[in-house]
Formats: C-alpha cells, structure tokens, sequence
C-alpha cells in the first residue's frame, strides 16, 4: 500500500461499497476508498491464501465481513462451495454447523483485523416477537462481541420499522445499518434526524434505479452526516453504480470544504479591507483555522526572508502590530504579504477570490 493512505483508527467516517464492483482493482480501491463490506464469506470458507491475499492489501480496519449464511439464513446461496449445513441452520438460531462456521468466521475477522461483523437478515424475517426473543439470544448469548471479534452490524429486512430496530439494536449492543435514503412518501430527510444511535452504519441502496444516485438525493446524505458529525459513520454503497457513486460524495464533500474555506477567506479579507493597514496578515492560516496538511497551500503561499531596507521598500512595515520591526534586522514574512495591496482590490472587484 502507498504511504499516503490515511490510518483507519483516526477516521470517524468510512465510505466504500458492498463487494469490489466489476473491473475494479483491489490495490486501487484501496487508495481511493477507506472501507469494503465483504462478502466472500458469506457463502462458504475460502482458501487460505485468498485470505493472506486479502490481509496484503486491505489495511487493517477498512473491512467489514459478513457473517456466514449458515447463522442467519435457511435457504442456502447459489456457490460451488457451501458452509456444511443442516436443517437446523438460520434465522438466528443456534445450531451445530453454525457454531463452527460462527468459529471460522471469528479466525478471519481477527487475521484481518475487521472493523465490523455484518449479519444479515433473512428475506422477510419479520419483527414478530418470536423473532426479537431469537435475535435476543443470538447476540447476548451467541455471536457476543467477544466471540466474533469485532463490532456488529445487524441489517434488519425492510419489514422492521426503522426506529423498532434501532431501539432493539441498542438493546442488544449492535449496529443497525438502514438505507438513510428510503423514506415514506412525503418524509422529509430530516425524519432521520433525531435516532439516538452511537454510531452509524448507512447501506445506500438505491432501488429503483440504474444509474447514479441523483444530485438532490446524494445532497440528503451530506447533510444527514453533517447533522451526525459528532459521531463515527460508515458509508456503503450497494447501487447499480456504486463505484460511481462513492466518488460523487467524496467529490461533494472536498467541494464542500474548498466552498467553506473560500467563504472564511472572503470575510477575512473584506474585513482587512475595511480596517487599518497596520492589520498583519502573518496569521492568515491561523485565522481559517486549516487542517495541518492544508496550510499554506489555499494562497501558494511561501516563506520569505526580508532585510530590513527590503521591507521598508517594499512598505512591509506597516502590516506588523510589532513595535520592534525597525530595530530587528530581519523581518520574516509570507510572500503574499508584499501583493496585499492587490489582493484586496482584486477581491473587492470581482467579489470572490
């Protein structure tokens, strides 16, 4: 992996698909996104050196693996290689083959370091009593934390009420992932607003349709994170053109803050164009309040060293609140600082920078 790749245990929002989408190398996906929910084991184990392969290239924290079917369906999927089964399989329940499965599962989630266990529900498993009682045992007593290795995620079928689940989910200690852009006719975004959750898991669907998801919708998202920025958010993609998708929100979301740093530095400049020239611009980043890896970039600026007769030709004295300019025998400035008086102009005339 290159150097530059962001350490997962410092990011609070995790955005990827379900499953690497088609003609899309894994080395790559992993520069670009920071999270895959993978269900290569959801079907039947796979070989060992499948699994070194994916410790190679997929830093520790970026993947969520789903649970073998074997502990929460009955109906097997179609693979050449299955989970060894019995009727007693699924819907939750306690069963011999899925209590090794359960201990297969918790090997890998360990070696690669998963950032979350995803178990799926089955196709209209129902939230009748019966069902939460399964679900009950199956987290506290069976696939605890503990034995899994990892935090749990609990997709819930559609049939459950989406604040019904989450209520159950913190009952048991578990993630409720939901589909944050499936509401009901007339909702507002903002009906996902108030869900009381920890943490959240976010799987974008998009059903109904075949393209990307469209611009006014993928707006809803944003600002669903933006309202949850306080707490840790995972972002999976499973539409029609999810790899397409997960570039439009990060691209949204670098829009987002350049418009943001554009808007601080246009204050910041009207109001040094309404105040004395004495204001120093030596503290320009400080102001804007930069990440440390953006510093000094907005403006291109560089650092440069004036004598003391070069800052009085170039009428640099004027822009530092320090007393002592003219005793120092060198004054030590940006090089924007000498253009100070075109900057603002400039901004005054065309109104943006």
């Amino acid at each position: 992996m290159s150097d530059d790749t962001q350490d997962p245990d410092t990011i609070d929002t995790r955005i990827g698909t379900a499953d690497i989408p088609e003609r899309t190398d894994r080395e790559k996906y992993f520069r670009e996104l920071t999270y895959l929910e993978l269900g290569a084991w959801f079907a039947g184990p796979i070989k060992p050196s499948a699994i070194a392969k994916w410790a190679e290239i997929a830093p520790k924290g970026t993947l969520g693996l789903v649970a073998p079917w074997v502990l929460t369906h009955r109906k097997a999927p179609k693979a050449e290689k299955l989970w060894a089964h019995d009727a007693t399989v699924g819907d939750f329940r306690e069963s011999a083959p899925g209590n090794v499965a359960l201990a297969e599962f918790a090997k890998v989630v360990e070696q690669l370091g998963a950032a979350h266990a995803v178990f799926r529900s089955p196709p209209l498993f129902a939230a009748s009593q019966a069902n939460r009682d399964a679900l009950k045992k199956f987290f506290e007593e069976i696939a605890t934390e503990e034995a899994v290795g990892a935090p749990r995620v609990w997709i819930p079928d559609g049939l459950w009420d989406l604040r019904t689940a989450i209520k159950l989910a913190n009952e048991l200690g578990v993630l409720c992932a939901f589909d944050p852009l499936v509401r009901d006719p007339g909702q507002p975004p903002e009906v996902h607003y108030d869900l009381g959750v920890s943490a959240l898991y976010l799987r974008v669907t998009g059903l109904g349709r075949t393209g990307p998801i469209r611009s006014e919708r993928m707006d809803d998202l944003v600002m669903l994170l933006e309202h949850y920025e306080d707490i840790p958010a995972t972002i999976v993609f499973e539409s029609p053109s999810r790899w397409q998708d997960t570039r439009n929100l990060n691209d949204r979301d670098s829009e987002d803050e350049r418009r943001d740093w554009n808007r601080q530095l246009s204050c910041l400049l009207r109001k040094l164009d309404q105040v004395s020239r004495r204001t120093s611009l030596h503290h320009l980043n400080d102001r804007l309040r930069l990440p440390r890896r953006h510093r000094h970039r907005l403006l291109h600026t560089r650092p440069t060293a004036f004598t003391r007769r070069g800052a009085r030709r170039h009428h640099l004295g004027s822009h530092s609140n320090s007393p002592g300019v003219d005793r120092v025998k060198t004054l030590r400035i940006r090089a924007f600082d000498c253009q100070c008086r075109q900057w603002i102009p400039l901004h005054r005339d065309r109104g943006t920078v």
